[in-house]
């Protein structure tokens, strides 16, 4: 069964996340730091959908997508190929780049962290191979 909800959680070169800020009137989780993502439509795959989220949301393309957890909620991505700048759309009021020991500062939706770690975990592997 297709989760309702697809997010994708963007690193750069340096390993640092892409959070959004969600705007303080927002259904879900008001002021808190969060993932690109959002509702899977009809017809949609889960990956078309955190792509299409993503472009919406922050004006970035991104590829290469690789699962990082899929389950009745929600199915969150990974990856390290995106293009474009920046620009954030009316759900969220910032956005940030941030390392590891930076993502303590932030008031973050449950479990980012967790994610956040396994697709570092992932990154640092497939990165480790090329090399």
């Amino acid at each position: 069964m297709k989760p309702p909800g697809a997010c994708v959680i963007i690193l750069d070169e340096e390993y640092r996340i892409l959070i959004l800020k969600r705007s303080s009137d927002s259904y879900w989780m008001p002021d808190k730091w969060g993932l690109p993502g959002g509702k899977i439509e009809e017809g949609e795959t889960a990956e078309q959908a955190a792509i299409r989220e993503t472009l919406e949301e922050t004006q970035l393309t991104i590829q290469n997508l690789d699962p990082v957890l899929v389950d009745r909620q929600t199915a969150v991505f990974w990856t390290q190929s995106f293009a474009g700048d920046i620009q954030i759309d009316f759900e969220h009021s910032d956005w940030t780049w941030a390392n590891d020991a930076e993502l303590a500062n932030y008031e973050r939706i449950p479990y980012l962290r967790t994610l956040y770690d396994r697709a570092l975990n992932y990154a640092k592997k497939e990165n480790h191979h090329e090399h």
